[in-house]
């Protein structure tokens, strides 16, 4: 996600990086730590998978699995697990929408991975359930990338921190609300 900093086409960019996920912006860029998300798999209630206690690979790679963008930091992580514990899992559709992606799981007997917070209200309601995964944590670290080469003005250092605090605020109260 940092290419169109390299040309010079954009001041400021958004993204998921750390170790688990197996790419860190290059030494030229300016980091700033957002929050961490958790990434989970989930499908529909009426998925044959999504009674099950443990969810393994070998159960996911049995099943249609769809993932967001097919050069996602989702589909790099799920090449990185397959390769590890060599088991296949061939996305059958890449899809450029998450409302879209959503609806598809919703609709179909399907299997996908996004952020919780993507489908927080999904999993509130019951359209959609997580899976109970058996495999290391998912974790993704929310950061704003800058040029370094780029002195940083004020208007990029307050965006990133209205971002930080937003997300912050977004996820106090989905935890105060979880916890009530």
């Amino acid at each position: 996600f940092c290419e169109k900093l390299r040309k010079g086409e954009a001041d400021i960019a958004f993204g998921f990086a750390g170790q688990s996920w197996g790419r860190m912006p290059e030494e030229d860029f300016s980091v700033i730590p957002i929050c961490r998300e958790s990434i989970v798999f989930f499908t529909n209630p009426r998925s044959r998978l999504a009674g099950k206690k443990i969810v393994t690979l070998e159960d996911i790679s049995k099943e249609e699995f769809l993932l967001v963008n097919r050069d996602g930091v989702y589909n790099e992580w799920i090449k990185r697990i397959c390769r590890k514990s060599n088991v296949q899992i061939r996305p059958r559709r890449y899809i450029d929408s998450g409302s879209l992606l959503k609806h598809l799981v919703i609709e179909n007997d399907c299997v996908s991975i996004v952020s919780r917070r993507v489908i927080e209200q999904e999993l509130k309601n019951g359209t959609l359930v997580e899976l109970p995964w058996n495999g290391e944590s998912m974790y993704g670290e929310i950061i704003a990338v800058m040029p370094k080469n780029v002195v940083e003005s004020n208007m990029r250092t307050e965006l990133a921190s209205i971002v930080k605090k937003a997300l912050a605020q977004d996820l106090s109260a989905n935890f105060s609300a979880e916890n009530g």
